[in-house]
């Protein structure tokens, strides 16, 4: 699988089979299941290309942290505190 996986990485290539999903209804507890707004869709999809996805999340995260100064889509970091470093890295410098 893990071959698979990496030639997936190499080649950009994700199988038009693990892109589809079926979808099926669940109806909300003790509500009238003919009534369209009690309903949930739920898409089921391909647990191969969910454990694809699973691992491409992990090598991404691993590489986004290395950079300490990346704040975005980065749990724990947000804008406010790149503008406080920011404003901080300002005031250590004259102003010419």
């Amino acid at each position: 699988m893990n071959k698979v996986f990496n030639g997936m990485l190499h080649t950009g290539h994700f199988p038009e089979e693990w892109k589809r999903g079926k979808i099926i209804t669940i109806s909300k507890a003790g509500k009238n299941p003919r009534k369209p707004k009690n309903i949930r869709p739920i898409t089921l999809l391909s647990p191969v290309a969910k454990t694809f996805e699973r691992a491409l999340l992990i090598k991404l995260r691993l590489f986004l942290t290395q950079r300490q100064e990346q704040y975005g889509f980065r749990s724990g970091h947000s804008t406010t505190l790149a503008v406080a470093v920011l404003l901080d890295m300002e005031k250590a410098f004259d102003r010419v």
